[in-house]
């Protein structure tokens, strides 16, 4: 039985470890460029606080069960929104830094054609979902890839759509 409270508390470390390495990359990312949306809701995951229900009887062994339950499932909420993020953030970079080696690099008279190519490019619907509505669904595969590649134990983790459901109730 001990074990299994241990498996719980290093995933939550894991999925907590995560979150934060996630809104590091994120604050970096942004630094010096102009995505206030993604350093919006960075911003807003890094300070929303976990509501921890006193009401209960903290010595029940129910309620402590409940307990590391919604905290692995807030974590994982946490950690998807972050990974979502940071994917929308990375794309739109992307796109800027393409934009200035077309800048740097096209000769006078190819100039304005070029920009109109990158901002057809930016603007077709497949890169705007790219940016704007990178899917719950490949998040939570690359959030579930890299915890094989590293060995995590995510037996106890929620599955998507009550990750979902908590983030649209909670955020």
């Amino acid at each position: 039985m001990l074990g299994f409270y241990s498996e719980r508390t290093l995933r939550v470390a894991e999925l907590i470890n995560d979150y934060r390495s996630l809104l590091n990359h994120i604050m970096i990312h942004v630094t010096g460029m102009s995505l206030r949306d993604g350093y919006t809701v960075a911003q807003r995951l890094w300070s929303a606080s976990f509501d921890l229900d006193t009401t209960s009887n903290s010595c029940d062994f129910d309620y402590t069960a409940q307990l590391k339950h919604r905290i692995i499932l807030d974590a994982s909420a946490r950690r998807h929104q972050a990974h979502k993020v940071y994917l929308s953030i990375a794309a739109a970079k992307r796109w800027l830094l393409n934009r200035s080696y077309v800048l740097r690099h096209s000769a006078a008279k190819d100039l304005d054609k070029r920009l109109q190519d990158m901002d057809v490019l930016f603007y077709e619907p497949r890169y705007i979902k790219k940016i704007h509505n990178v899917s719950d669904r490949v998040v939570a595969s690359n959030l579930r890839a890299a915890d094989i590649r590293s060995g995590y134990c995510f037996d106890e983790d929620p599955p998507l759509n009550m990750i979902i459901s908590w983030i649209q109730s909670h955020y």
